[in-house]
């Protein structure tokens, strides 16, 4: 069993972050907990992030604790790739090593990039099952899938 990690050490502010992947577009986003304010990062066919991009990245892994749904094993991986100019299609090809044939982050060949201060609820939920499932049991008012 994988022991939860342990509770941030600072009173830094919360941020939630998820990633979506497609062949011809990507997107990261965050959405602070107390002011709601959301931040994104979009790629589109063919673009890389620019470094004031990766910069301004990484100053919100910085500065908040950041959490996630699976981030260890697919967001943290994928921002990682962004982050040293992989495309959406370069993305998507990262995308579907991790979840078409099942490869482990450390399997990917990408260089080790971890966040400051990351919690991964998959990590410390009860039981197994996906992000929606978990929705489902805690009566979330809307779901999503995507195409």
């Amino acid at each position: 069993m994988i022991a939860p990690p342990p509770p941030p050490t600072t009173d830094r502010p919360v941020a939630l972050c998820d990633t979506e992947c497609y062949p011809n577009y990507w997107v990261l986003k965050f959405r602070t907990v107390i002011v709601g304010q959301i931040i994104d990062f979009e790629l589109r066919d063919g673009e890389v992030l620019t470094s004031d991009q990766v910069a301004r990245i990484n100053s919100i892994f910085n500065t908040f604790t950041v959490v996630t749904f699976n981030g260890n094993h697919y967001d943290i991986p994928m921002i990682g790739a962004a982050m040293i100019n992989f495309t959406p299609a370069m993305l998507k090809g990262v995308n579907d090593l991790i979840i078409v044939e099942n490869r482990k982050p450390w399997e990917l060949g990408l260089p080790e990039w971890k966040p400051v201060d990351h919690i991964d609820i998959i990590e410390v939920l009860p039981g197994a099952g996906s992000q929606k499932q978990y929705a489902g049991r805690q009566h979330c008012r809307t779901m999503r899938d995507l195409p």
